[in-house]
Order: structure tokens, then C-alpha cells, then sequence
């Protein structure tokens, strides 16, 4: 329970902050936060395909869609489902569907000198928010 409060308050800070730079490193923590759960939920494959969608990145989009996946297999393996796991699984399904559909379009875009200084800067900046996670959780 815990990782999911940690990782839904970062995706919080997410909607709030209108710094692109720190969207990043905030979306990068709610998926360490969320992973770590131990429920079912969508919430780290969408901060992924979030993530995708900041720094037009393939690695991120098909990691939500393998994560979006996973999440769907695990669903399928149960039988009659509640209203909150079909609401998961609908939630999944659409990263299926938004991952799946921007693959393709990213993969043969060729970086800018612009957009690599940029996705370099982001990655530089979710290693120093790992390592004050880290830092402040010990």
C-alpha cells in the first residue's frame, strides 16, 4: 500500500507541475513506486506511456506495452471480473492500443540534436531524483 501512495503522489506532482524538465524524473518515480506494488493496476504501464509521450522515446512506449500486457494476462487468468478490475482492464487495453500505434510512428524518426540534448538532460535529472529517493528513504 505504500508503494501505491508514493507512486500516486508523484504522478500527482505530474498534473501539477508545469516544468516539463521535472514531469520526468516524477513520472520516472511513480513507475519505481507502482512496480513495486504488489496489486494489479494500470497505473505503471500509463506513467510509462506518459513517459513515452515526454521524450518521444520507443524504449518507454513498449515498455508500458509489455507492462499493459502483462497486467492483461494476469486479469485474463481469473474468471468473472468486478467493476474495478474491468476498469483496469479497459485502462490497459487503451496502453495496448496507444503504445501500438506510436511504435511504428517513432521508430524511423530520426532525433534531433535538440531532442537528444533534451531526453539527455531528463535521464541526468531522474538519476539525481533516484538518488535523493534513495538518499531520504534510508
Amino acid at each position: 500500500m505504500v508503494h501505491y501512495l508514493q507512486g500516486s503522489f508523484f504522478y500527482e506532482q505530474v498534473t501539477k507541475t508545469e516544468n516539463s524538465d521535472m514531469k520526468f524524473p516524477f513520472l520516472l518515480a511513480s513507475v519505481e513506486c507502482f512496480s513495486q506494488d504488489l496489486g494489479v493496476h494500470a497505473y505503471s504501464a500509463i506513467a510509462l506511456l506518459e513517459l513515452g509521450k515526454l521524450i518521444g522515446s520507443v524504449s518507454f512506449y513498449r515498455k508500458a506495452l509489455n507492462n499493459a500486457k502483462e497486467g492483461l494476462s494476469f486479469i485474463a487468468s481469473f474468471g468473472g471480473l468486478r467493476l474495478s478490475e474491468e476498469n483496469t482492464k479497459s485502462n490497459l487495453e487503451n496502453v495496448v492500443l496507444v503504445a501500438e500505434s506510436m511504435i511504428p510512428k517513432l521508430q524511423g524518426r530520426v532525433r534531433s540534436d535538440s531532442d537528444t540534448a533534451a531526453a539527455e538532460s531528463m535521464i541526468q535529472a531522474a538519476d539525481t531524483m533516484k538518488f535523493f529517493s534513495v538518499f531520504f528513504l534510508w
